[in-house]
């Protein structure tokens, strides 16, 4: 619901509580990491977007069909190929 309304600090601070509460467990915090990508390229933040994309990865977690979808779409909207390419690649 936060991410949806442009409430990014509070989603992210949720996102903060999930990781604390779910420890290892993976799937629900890659999910939880998408829905914070999915808000900030709606938003057109996608340096936010990327650093969160970052995070993710820093928490070892692997990304996931939707992950790359939604990044990519993000680009490919704002004409950013290169960096649409650059995802496809990795």
């Amino acid at each position: 619901a936060c991410v949806s309304v442009g409430k990014f600090r509070q989603a992210e601070a949720l996102l903060e509580s999930l990781k604390a509460a779910a420890g290892a467990a993976g799937r629900p915090m890659v999910s939880a990491y998408n829905l914070i990508l999915k808000g900030h390229v709606a938003a057109d933040n996608l340096d936010a977007a990327r650093r969160a994309f970052g995070a993710m990865s820093a928490r070892g977690l692997s990304p996931d069909a939707v992950t790359f979808n939604t990044l990519i779409s993000g680009f490919v909207r704002r004409g950013d190929v290169a960096q649409a390419r650059a995802l496809l690649r990795s």
